[in-house]
Parts: structure tokens; C-alpha cells; sequence
């Protein structure tokens, strides 16, 4: 799944949850309008600042280049306005197929979000490898009602991705589906040895497989390894890995794998359905692709109207989109931390 998908519409909450400031409190213009909803200048300028306030965020949204957010002055750059702009705006189309829908953000599918949430900010998963801030403490710098927001429309995300597959994002709703699509959701607990030459592993996998069932632990404690055990989805591992995984038989311990330049020997104990958040995980993960879908139908039937001093609602690629004016953006859009801290208020 990708990191657009799960941090652009979900950032379009912090200005509300924000609130209006004193300098913005007098300001009536509207940025950008959804059908029946409007997006104030103030909850531009508020998301804005949030955005930019967060360095886990910026860095995740901006690809690593954080001076994609700084404009003229004391400015954002239009860019970077165009972009949250357009978050906001996938907000409130997001919020009104939720309403058609008639989905329900429940607890269960929270926790679920916030799991999401977690894995896609994390190291790696980001799509930038300059953007090293652990997942948790970028969620952590988040006010609790920010945090609360953003996690729950990354559950509005997951439901209406469930949905469009028919599946309810409930714990009996996960059970039904692991059942039904055993490819997809079978979860493979074993446990892994790794070693640094091939004969090495040959030797343990003998070991191991002369030691009945509690060979392979004791074949480790032997050979000074220590194994590691665990539980996933066979069909999601880098290849061959995950075939020869896969073929396994419960009980039996394999021979050597090559993988990362080393190689791994694995007992498989059990094969289970997935239940709960690991089910939920599968199924999200092999629904990665219809999120794209799912928003860019959203807005291609909403309604939209944007002021044009902030751009213009166009259609680019796949989506639609604010596309930046060529001008500056307005100078209402300040950005606190270009400006001198001996200033004064903005407001």
C-alpha cells in the first residue's frame, strides 16, 4: 500500500481538530468547496501548520526534501498548499461515500487503523530512506485529538476497502474471509535458524531432523543458535523464499535456504487461519491497490470548486488533484517557522 494513500487524506483532519486561531478567527474565505461542505482558509491555514509542525510527517509527504514546504516570505510554497489542499478536499469526498455507505468507525476497526497507521510510517515503508523517525513517536507527537482523527480515517479507509470486497471489517466479518480465501490468509507459525555457510546449515538441518520433535531446538542450543519463531503469510516473502516455505510440511524441518547471502533452516509447527489484526493485515494488504481506486472514484464524482488563488481542481494522471497556481500562494498562508521568532504574533 502506498504511504500517499495512507497519509494524504488522513492529515486533512489535523486543521479541524486544530481549531481556528486568533488570527484566523475573522477570516470568511473559502478555499475550496465539496458539494455541501466547505474548506475555510483558517483549516488550510491550521493543517498547514500542523503538517509542518510534525518533522515525521513533512518528511514522509515532502519525499525527504523538506524545503518543499517553504515558499516566498513567510509563505508556504504553492506546492506544498496545493497538496494538503487536496488532502482536505479527498477528506470530505471520503466522508460522504462513508455516508452512502452507511459505514461506522467501531473500536475493533480503530485498532485496526492504528495498526495500519503504524506499519505505513514505519522506516523503509515509507518510500524515502532519509525518513528514519519511528512510527510511534511520530504518532506520539501528535496531539491525542489529531491522533485520534487520523487514526480513525485510516479505519474509514480499511472499511470502505473491505467493503468494496464485501467483507465486514468485524472480527467474525476477518474469520469469514480467512476461511473462504485460505491462499490469502493462511498464517505459517515455524521457527528459523540462520547461518553464515551452507554446510553449516546442512549440519544443523541433520541434526535437527535426527532429533525428533524437539530436535530442532535442541540442534540449536547444540550449534549455539538462537532460533527465532514467529507466524506469516508465506506468500508475502521475497522469492523463491516464500515457495519453498510454502512447501514445507507441517512437523518437518527443512533443509537449507539461500536468502540474504546466508541461509535458513525452518520447522514448520503449524498452519492456522488468520483471525483479528492479522487477518485484518492480509486482507488489507492484498487490497492495497482498490484504496486508489475507491478515492479516485470519490472524487471524480464530487463536486469540487477551488478558490483559484490556491489552483485549480484538474485531472492528472489517474486522479484529480489541486494543481498550483504559477503565482505565489497567498500570504495569509503563513509559515510560523520561517518567520523570526522576535516578530511578534501573527494574528
Amino acid at each position: 500500500m502506498t504511504t500517499r494513500r495512507l497519509l494524504l487524506p488522513a492529515l486533512a483532519l489535523a486543521g479541524a481538530a486544530l481549531g481556528l486561531s486568533a488570527c484566523n478567527a475573522n477570516v470568511a474565505t473559502i478555499a475550496a468547496r465539496v458539494g455541501g461542505d466547505q474548506i475555510t482558509r483558517a483549516q488550510l491555514t491550521d493543517t498547514l501548520a500542523a503538517v509542518n509542525a510534525n518533522s515525521g510527517f513533512r518528511c514522509v509527504i515532502t519525499g525527504g526534501n523538506t524545503t518543499k514546504t517553504v515558499g516566498a516570505g513567510a509563505s508556504y510554497s504553492s506546492a506544498f498548499t496545493a497538496q494538503i489542499l487536496t488532502t482536505l478536499v479527498e477528506n470530505r469526498a471520503l466522508a460522504g461515500e462513508l455516508r452512502a455507505q452507511r459505514l461506522t468507525v467501531t473500536p475493533f476497526a480503530r485498532s485496526i487503523g492504528e495498526t495500519e497507521l503504524a506499519q505505513a510510517l514505519a522506516p523503509g515503508q515509507t518510500g524515502d530512506a532519509s525518513c528514519t523517525e519511528q512510527a510511534q513517536l511520530v504518532l506520539a507527537s501528535l496531539s491525542p485529538g489529531v491522533r485520534s482523527q487520523f487514526v480513525g480515517l485510516q479505519a474509514e479507509e480499511d472499511l470502505l476497502a473491505a467493503r468494496s470486497q464485501h467483507v465486514e471489517l468485524t472480527p467474525a466479518g476477518l474469520t469469514a474471509w480467512a476461511k473462504a480465501n485460505p491462499s490469502q490468509a493462511t498464517l505459517t507459525c515455524l521457527s528459523v535458524a540462520v547461518f553464515q555457510t551452507k554446510a553449516a546449515a546442512d549440519h544443523f538441518a541433520s541434526q535437527a531432523k535426527a532429533g525428533g520433535a524437539s530436535g530442532f531446538s535442541s540442534a540449536a542450543t547444540a550449534a549455539g543458535t538462537q532460533a527465532q519463531s514467529g507466524c506469516l503469510q508465506a506468500t508475502t516473502l521475497p522469492q523463491p523464499l516464500g515457495t519453498e516455505i510454502a512447501s514445507v510440511h507441517t512437523g518437518v524441518v527443512s533443509s537449507a535456504f539461500t536468502y540474504n547471502g546466508g541461509y535458513l533452516v525452518v520447522d514448520v509447527t503449524s498452519r492456522k487461519a488468520a483471525t483479528g489484526k492479522n487477518a485484518a493485515a492480509l486482507l488489507m494488504g492484498s487490497l492495497a491497490s482498490r484504496i486508489g481506486t475507491i478515492v479516485a472514484s470519490a472524487l471524480a464524482s464530487a463536486e469540487v470548486h477551488v478558490d483559484p488563488a490556491y489552483g485549480t481542481w484538474k485531472k492528472v494522471s489517474a486522479t484529480y488533484e489541486v494543481v498550483p497556481p504559477k503565482s505565489p500562494a497567498p500570504a495569509l498562508l503563513f509559515n510560523a517557522s520561517a518567520v523570526e521568532s522576535n516578530t511578534g504574533s501573527l494574528g
